[in-house]
């Protein structure tokens, strides 16, 4: 009697479950190529351990975020850092493949030319191959000799909706970090609210809204606590704020001008301005 009843519980419960989706069996959506460029980031993160690497001693030092280009699916920065007195030099390449694949090439250089805006000679350290299982990449950083320095590499696929037309909100944020995909800090904590918005600096001006404007191209996305404004294939502007720029779930195309030539006499110097009307705007864009 047991025997019977045993069997009919499994029968039953195996019936319960069979509209449910089984991994692996074709109802899941697959992600195109495009989708992984669309979602994906990489954010490193520079920590110190102790002797035996078992034991986090501080961090993260240093954090930093990339996303790639949509048309060539690939990541290319160079990131520098100070640590005491010695120096942090890293380069991050990672491509996502027309089949959908990642893969990456990490570098470490022991010094970065004066006046130039990328590294040359030879690596002292570099990882390479491809990202299997969205594992971690974790470098040893050998530049720094006085700690044992770690950098850690994290790729995932952030939540995304489609982009929205968000014509009637302004463009505001708080607390605001500026940088680009050369490594360079345009300027921190900025803040910003308005239909048409501009910020000026030593690396050049740039120009949002989430409205169309004379001069302007839809270059950019926002979503969360970052806009990501790219310039060409080669480069990106890419702005962190403290606070979100849209409802969380949200992102929204933002039209751009990148103007390079206006720029602050001073390399700690910055200027903004914000307006909800079109000719005030033109008329900003003069100065």
């Amino acid at each position: 009697m047991l025997k019977v009843l045993t069997l009919t519980l499994l029968a039953t419960a195996l019936t319960a479950n069979a509209d449910m989706a089984v991994p692996g069996s074709g109802d899941e959506t697959k992600l195109s190529a495009q989708d992984i460029r669309d979602r994906l980031q990489v954010r490193a993160d520079v920590y110190v351990m102790d002797a035996s690497g078992k034991r986090i001693i501080a961090g993260p030092l240093f954090t930093n975020e990339w996303k790639p280009s949509r048309e060539t699916g690939m990541i290319k920065s160079d990131w520098s850092a100070g640590y005491q007195d010695e120096a942090i030099i890293l380069r991050q390449a990672l491509e996502v493949t027309e089949d959908g694949h990642l893969k990456f090439l990490y570098e470490e250089f022991e010094k970065k030319p004066e006046g130039e805006d990328s590294y040359s000679g030879s690596p002292i350290e570099k990882k390479s191959g491809e990202v299997e299982n969205l594992a971690p990449i974790v470098m040893k950083i050998k530049n720094v000799k006085k700690h044992n320095l770690i950098v850690r590499y994290v790729t995932s696929l952030r939540e995304m909706s489609a982009p929205l037309s968000v014509e009637n909100l302004p463009l505001a944020g708080n607390g605001i970090m500026i940088t680009d995909t050369n490594g360079y800090l345009w300027a921190d904590n900025v803040q910003v609210q308005g239909k048409y918005v501009g910020v000026t600096t030593h690396r050049g001006r740039i120009v949002m809204s989430y409205l169309q404007f004379p001069g302007s191209k839809p270059i950019g996305v926002a979503g969360g606590n970052q806009i990501v404004i790219e310039v060409d294939k080669k480069y990106q502007i890419h702005l962190k704020g403290s606070s979100s720029f849209l409802p969380a779930g949200v992102t929204a195309k933002v039209y751009a001008s990148y103007l390079p030539e206006k720029k602050t006499k001073s390399v700690h110097s910055t200027g903004s301005f914000e307006t909800d009307k079109e000719d005030r705007l033109m008329e900003a864009l003069k100065n």
